[in-house]
């Protein structure tokens, strides 16, 4: 029985090593076109690093040294446990860097992907954003967490290699043009009468799944 148990154990251990996937970069997504790594480990920021970081609240590591560096610095999206993870270290908003480490993802309408990060860009100047970490599945996310507050949802919007990608700000004009022909959804989003909670990822989010944009 003990032995049994053991095998249990160990084939539960690989399964859960097996998980982890990279991109490299964003026509490899769309492609589908993975690499695997046994043995990828996510590793969140302290909060003080977090801060210097941009607030991007994720990085990984593995026992291979030279992969390691290729997922810090050329990767574009990892996939661990069923949840995605973009890598922000080369992307740009209006000549703003986001900083180092990875933010949140998740498939948006098909082909594409969004991020959930910091605000930055000429908004964002001379403003303050609580960092906090995510938690839980992809679903928790969505259901409007008090951490995503202060938070806003961007998209990546075209086939680059992440330097030269396309990034949007998922804000007031994107969501009136996306619901423009949805009554209802378009007076639930404006229901949100300050424009920073409107564009707040915890506002946002619930309404692109129920609009079957994201899962």
């Amino acid at each position: 029985m003990r032995k049994f148990v053991c095998f249990i154990l160990l084939v539960t251990a690989l399964t859960v090593q097996a998980q982890g996937r990279f991109c490299k970069s964003y026509d490899d997504f769309v492609a589908g076109r993975w690499i695997e790594v046994s043995d990828l480990q996510p590793i969140h920021h302290s909060d003080s690093h977090k801060l210097w970081a941009g607030g991007n609240d994720y990085k990984f590591q593995t026992e291979d040294k030279a992969l390691g560096k290729v997922i810090k610095k050329e990767a574009f999206v990892v996939e661990y446990d069923d949840t995605l993870y973009v890598n922000l270290r080369t992307l740009r908003y209006e000549g703003c860097r986001f900083g180092n480490g990875y933010a949140m993802g998740l498939p948006y309408d098909g082909t594409k992907i969004m991020f959930v990060t910091h605000r930055i860009g000429r908004d964002a100047k001379n403003k303050q954003f609580a960092s906090a970490f995510f938690f839980g599945t992809v679903g928790a996310v969505v259901n409007g967490s008090s951490q995503l507050k202060d938070r806003v949802c961007y998209l990546v919007d075209n086939n680059g290699n992440g330097k030269k990608t396309d990034i949007k700000l998922i804000n007031d004009t994107f969501m009136t043009y996306l619901l423009l022909q949805d009554e209802s959804m378009l007076e639930k989003y404006r229901s949100e009468k300050k424009q920073k909670d409107r564009e707040s990822a915890a506002h946002i989010l619930p309404i692109l799944k129920e609009k079957g944009l994201i899962k």
